[in-house]
């Protein structure tokens, strides 16, 4: 219980320009946990204790290979107890506290506003679950319209100027996506029509002309790589910072940074055109991420849109340029 003290004067002293001010402590078994933990931290530290989170077998959140299961509406029951982790928090402390900082925030947006009056499709299900919220909220700064649709509910494509399938876990979903033939045939068409098509990770997967899964068997998607997505075995989670090469049709010369992790590999059926140079990470073949074809892009690497200066200019003028 004594290292509890030593974790957080190490963290307070790691780096001095972050102020630790209070802590919540969490996983506490019981009273007698409790009292020997405050007792260590209001000797050795100089932080005031707000609240502390017991230990609930029920308040467990569940893995899968990918990390945490995320939440959807058929495991919110299984959520929906977690109000009572919030009991044993001092809020009026924890309010204090957070009013004491003394941090400056930049003001106004980090986004650059363009007017493009575009629209974007985002499938938003089970099987794709993962955005970087700053992705989505970059691209309405812009001026799109960002609407959602969920294949899984059989939603086909819809009407856009530009389609962004993010990650999640359309492996475990590979059957039923590609049963939803308007959905993967409207990809594979729009691309072909010059429609920038973006994928990230289970998105890159779905752009190939199938998803093998871990039991052999093959389930077709869009083709618009010539290429199958095959499980095979855990490759991160790595940082990953990304240099757009020529060939990349929406961020040319842009670095960005971002995330890999994944447990599929891309078997490719000929030499491909990548749209990004890893200057740290794996990517998809010999440090080279982001296939190329038409003006569609698929990566391992999910970029985050605050790790560069205007993310969706290249998106907005490929969208513009495609209305000409």
């Amino acid at each position: 219980t004594r290292s509890a003290a030593a974790i957080i004067n190490g963290f307070a002293s790691f780096d001095p320009g972050v102020d630790i001010r209070g802590v919540i402590l969490n996983n506490v078994s019981g009273k007698q946990h409790e009292d020997k933990l405050r007792e260590a931290i209001g000797r050795y530290c100089d932080v005031e204790i707000v609240g502390i989170v017991k230990r609930h077998k029920g308040c467990e959140l569940k893995n899968r290979h990918l990390g945490l299961k995320t939440v959807d509406g058929s495991s919110a029951d299984e959520v929906s107890h977690l109000e009572a982790l919030t009991e044993d928090i001092d809020m009026d402390a924890f309010m204090r506290v957070c009013e004491s900082c003394e941090a400056e925030f930049p003001e106004g947006s980090p986004y650059t506003r363009h007017d493009c009056g575009a629209r974007v499709a985002v499938p938003m299900d089970d099987a794709y679950c993962f955005y970087y919220e700053e992705n989505l909220e970059c691209l309405r700064a812009a001026g799109i319209d960002v609407v959602d649709f969920s294949p899984l509910a059989g939603d086909p494509l819809p009407d856009a100027d530009m389609y962004y399938l993010g990650g999640g876990y359309p492996e475990l979903f590979a059957s039923e996506i590609s049963e939803n033939r308007d959905f993967l045939e409207g990809l594979r068409s729009a691309s072909a029509d010059g429609k920038p098509v973006m994928g990230e990770c289970g998105g890159l997967m779905t752009m190939c002309e199938a998803i093998v899964d871990s039991e052999g068997k093959r389930h077709p998607m869009a083709g618009i790589f010539a290429a199958d997505a095959v499980m095979s075995g855990r490759h991160g989670p790595k940082y990953t910072v990304s240099e757009g090469t020529p060939e990349n049709p929406l961020f040319s010369g842009m670095v960005v940074r971002g995330h890999e992790f994944h447990y599929s590999e891309l078997k490719l059926r000929s030499e491909g055109r990548f749209g990004f140079r890893m200057e740290r990470g794996q990517g998809i073949l010999d440090g080279m991420d982001g296939l190329v074809s038409g003006n569609s892009i698929g990566s391992y690497s999910h970029m985050n849109a605050l790790s560069t200066e205007d993310w969706a200019k290249g998106i907005v003028e490929r969208i513009l340029g495609t209305r000409a």
